[in-house]
């Protein structure tokens, strides 16, 4: 399970939430293209709250 909740506020301009954000995004991609590959192996459900 991956789980990213919350804000950093102690960056100006949210620069690490951006950067937070891109690294859980190109990680979910990939798992997405590896579930599609292996469906048997790996599942992918995303949530959002």
């Amino acid at each position: 399970m991956i789980e990213v909740d919350g804000h950093e506020g102690h960056v100006l301009d949210g620069r690490v939430c951006a950067a937070v954000s891109a690294i859980t995004q190109t990680a979910l991609l990939g798992l997405e293209a590896v579930a599609e590959q292996h469906p048997d192996l790996v599942s992918v459900d995303i949530t959002m709250e």
